[in-house]
């Protein structure tokens, strides 16, 4: 989540990029320092357990689950305190269609993008936007 955070930081005015992959997050603080991005703030820890406190803060959460998908946890929280837009980056459709299942009560799929990245692998990212309705 956090190179994905570098990627979108010039276009927004702060980036919270939780993560729970140490090895990620090193990574992300040696990057963001080297190329000098100032407003990307990395949060080391399982989404599910620091979302709740940004929130209030986030207008668009971007989401790159694991396979297994979003957290009941995850989910629960969005649909009591609702963000204006979700991108999910999806790598898994079974999880992703689970996942957009849950949240439809409040939000609505505005675009969905397939994203072939491995040519000689039947695997497809799916890049999906949920808008608050």
């Amino acid at each position: 989540m956090a190179s994905i955070g570098q990627f979108i930081a010039s276009k927004v005015e702060k980036v919270y990029a939780i993560e729970s992959n140490h090895d990620a997050i090193l990574s992300a603080k040696a990057s963001i320092e080297d190329n000098q991005i100032t407003n990307v703030e990395v949060i080391e820890n399982d989404v599910s357990l620091a979302i709740n406190q940004y929130l209030g803060l986030a207008d668009t959460i971007v989401f790159d689950p694991p396979r297994c998908g979003l957290d009941d946890t995850t989910k629960a929280l969005l649909l009591e305190k609702p963000v204006n837009e979700i991108i999910y980056v999806s790598c898994d459709l079974k999880t992703l269609v689970r996942d957009i299942n849950t949240l439809k009560e409040l939000y609505r799929v505005t675009s969905v993008t397939p994203v072939k990245m491995f040519f000689h692998t039947v695997e497809t990212e799916t890049i999906v936007r949920l808008e608050k309705m």
